[in-house]
């Protein structure tokens, strides 16, 4: 994972919780409990309205 979030970043990419990136924004997920759907929802929500 550490790869993979290190080319993320060098293409301009950054994780959601760190703002929005230059070229996109990184939503993942933990899935401790499984995929959080409503979760989801409200970081797709947040990066298309850009707050």
């Amino acid at each position: 994972w550490a790869a993979k979030l290190k080319w993320y970043r060098e293409n301009g990419i950054i994780p959601e919780e760190e703002g929005n990136g230059e070229n996109g924004t990184l939503v993942t997920s933990a899935e401790i409990e499984g995929i959080d759907n409503g979760q989801i929802a409200r970081l797709i929500r947040k990066i298309k309205e850009g707050t």
